[in-house]
């Protein structure tokens, strides 16, 4: 299987639980030691129930570990670290929802929360100060020359910062998709359309950041 596919995932996860059971007999973690009824087969992996069982348990053992990088996300001071400290989360999320679709979300969805949160404060931050500086640009949009060269890096790396956040915010929506698993999740509504809402916000802004075209005589050019 190629390596990160889903069947590599679920195979892989197969090989895990078997390390811990070798024989192939299944016994639920903390659970007393039952023996089969005289005559009756034990209970093993080959079963399908057991197996789903085991693998579920495994799928909540790893999505228990996601919750240490909820203080990294905490701690980011930009949209793109936010999903910086995020993505491996989701990716780690992907293969545990592929491992058993009834694993245990809660971990997941606190990593959501916490990234959902830290975009929100970041963003209103964010906008309000770059809209700022946007109207102190605008005041020499009528002489596109009198922008220096320190002006132009400024306004064509803040121009790529939007874009980056908003790619941002468009991976955070498909996070959302994937590490809410199974079941009602209410808030996934509203963290859905906050960062839609981010992300028009920095898309349409990105469109005001740039310097107008000069007229040469020989038409309009850029002035970078």
């Amino acid at each position: 299987f190629e390596k990160g596919s889903d069947d590599y995932v679920r195979y892989d996860g197969i090989a895990e639980v078997l390390k811990a059971s070798p024989t192939g007999v299944y016994q639920p973690p903390g659970a007393p030691p039952v023996k089969p009824a005289p005559g009756a087969p034990a209970v093993t992996l080959a079963d399908d129930g057991a197996l789903a069982e085991a693998l579920t348990r495994l799928a909540g053992y790893r999505s228990a570990k996601l919750k240490p990088r909820i203080p990294t996300i905490l701690r980011s001071t930009t949209p793109q670290q936010v999903w910086a400290a995020t993505e491996p989360a989701f990716e780690e999320s992907k293969g545990i929802f592929t491992l058993s679709a009834d694993a245990p979300p809660d971990a997941s969805r606190e990593v959501c929360a916490a990234a959902a949160g830290r975009l929100q404060a970041l963003g209103t931050q964010v906008i309000a100060a770059l809209k700022a500086k946007i109207e102190k640009y605008q005041l020499k949009m009528n002489n596109p020359w009198s922008f220096t060269n320190v002006e132009k890096t400024d306004i064509k790396t803040t121009q790529a910062a939007w874009n980056e956040m908003a790619a941002c915010e468009t991976k955070f929506q498909e996070a959302l998709l994937i590490m809410g698993g199974k079941g009602d999740w209410p808030e996934a509504d509203k963290f859905r359309k906050d960062s839609a809402d981010r992300r028009a916000a920095y898309e349409q802004l990105g469109k005001q950041y740039i310097v107008p075209g000069y007229y040469s005589g020989g038409g309009w050019g850029a002035v970078w």
